[in-house]
């Protein structure tokens, strides 16, 4: 059985784990051994959680360069603030890989 799933879900899941993996940590009564081994499932949770957020697409934000001899319509991405010169042309930002919304395609 294959289960369609799109990021947004995906990653909501990973971070209720997450956060379920470290309600557990807070328990006085577990091993050490037990706690290790829930830290670095949290920590994969939330790495995972993470790598997720940056497929779901955000539109770019316009960037206006400080610099008047542009020629280029430019716009910067919404989570990092690079400029992404060229629109439609970048599917991801090149500085921090968050997926580039631009609309119908």
């Amino acid at each position: 059985m294959r289960i369609n799933m799109k990021p947004e879900e995906a990653k909501d899941i990973l971070s209720d784990m997450r956060d379920q993996h470290l309600c557990f940590l807070e328990s006085s009564e577990n091993k050490d051994e037990w706690k290790k081994k829930y830290l670095k499932e949290a920590w994969a949770c939330d790495s995972g959680a993470k790598a997720l957020e940056k497929q779901i697409p955000c539109k770019p934000e316009e960037y206006v360069p400080d610099f008047p001899y542009n020629i280029f319509s430019t716009q910067k991405c919404a989570k990092c603030g690079t400029p992404v010169i060229g629109k439609k042309i970048s599917k991801y930002c090149s500085e921090c890989g968050q997926k580039i919304d631009w609309g119908e395609e």
